[in-house]
């Protein structure tokens, strides 16, 4: 039985930056995208290289903490598969 009711569903999508993290979740109504959250930190990476570009541990601690903070927030979301 089919009916005209739109399927809805969220999304979310993680943009790793070099100073600084985003996520947005969204909900995809038929076509559409309606934003439900937007999350931004800065975790300055960036200042974190050394001469041969690598990361020090205090940069990638808060690149860690920050994914932490975004996974907290996901699991209180409807999302129901994530993918990388």
């Amino acid at each position: 039985m089919q009916t005209d009711q739109p399927i809805e569903k969220n999304i979310a999508a993680i943009d790793l930056g070099s100073n600084s993290f985003h996520m947005v979740v969204a909900k995809v109504v038929g076509q559409d995208l309606q934003i439900v959250s937007r999350h931004k930190q800065r975790v300055k990476l960036a200042s974190g290289l050394d001469s041969q570009n690598n990361l020090n541990n205090a940069a990638m601690q808060r690149g860690l903490d920050c994914l932490q903070m975004f996974a907290e927030r996901l699991r209180g979301s409807m999302l129901k598969t994530f993918v990388s």
